[in-house]
C-alpha cells in the first residue's frame, strides 16, 4: 500500500501537470 499509494500520488501529479499544459 505504502508503494502504491507514492506511484498512485505521481500519476496524479503528472496528468494534472499535463492537462494543465495542454490547457496553457
Amino acid at each position: 500500500m505504502e508503494r502504491e499509494k507514492p506511484q498512485f500520488h505521481h500519476v496524479l501529479f503528472i496528468q494534472i501537470c499535463t492537462q494543465w499544459v495542454i490547457c496553457t
